[in-house]
């Protein structure tokens, strides 16, 4: 067996492996642009309310939005939720010696969101829907990259101009 076989093999069982967990958590694993990214980041830039501010992202994947923020918000105590093994344990490892970032594998529809200043989120209208109805602490600025709220009415909509057109979403919690 030669090494392209190896390669390709795996690369077919990730696959599978990847495609029956997002079916499981009801999710399609939609990689994030870098425009898309940035719009993001500069977004919770603008809006944090202080530059110690408990930042949650909902789905946090591999990690790459929380080291993008990270970087803009360096005083900020960031925690990434994620539930697909493979990418909870990638992000693990990514900031396990990171003092202000940590990776939970918990569900977001069970995690304590009041604690958080602002969430970040990059999910499906589905899930956007049921995460409306979430408690979160009054005020609590959720940015969101590429879904709406179905029934809030956003602060500001950012649009993005690059390759596919997106659009980030700044709400304020009741």
């Amino acid at each position: 067996m030669d090494i392209g076989s190896i390669i390709l093999g795996s690369a077919i069982v990730f696959a599978l492996w990847f495609e029956i967990a997002g079916q499981k958590l009801g999710i399609a694993a939609i990689p994030i642009t870098p425009w898309q990214r940035r719009n993001v980041v500069n977004t919770v830039a603008k809006y944090l309310p202080s530059p110690n501010a408990k930042i949650a992202e909902l789905g946090c994947g591999w990690g790459g939005m929380i080291a993008a923020l990270r970087c803009v918000c360096p005083n900020a105590v960031i925690t990434g939720y994620e539930l697909f093994l493979p990418a909870w344990l990638i992000s693990k490892l990514r900031f396990a010696f990171s003092p202000r970032a940590s990776i939970r594998r918990q569900d977001i529809f069970t995690a304590d969101l009041t604690q958080y200043n602002v969430i970040v989120c990059y999910l499906s209208h589905s899930l956007m829907k049921r995460l409306q109805d979430r408690p979160m602490k009054p005020g609590t600025i959720i940015v969101s990259n590429a879904f709406p709220f179905p029934d809030w009415k956003p602060t500001e909509t950012i649009v993005t101009n690059k390759g596919i057109r997106f659009q980030v979403f700044v709400y304020h919690s009741p």
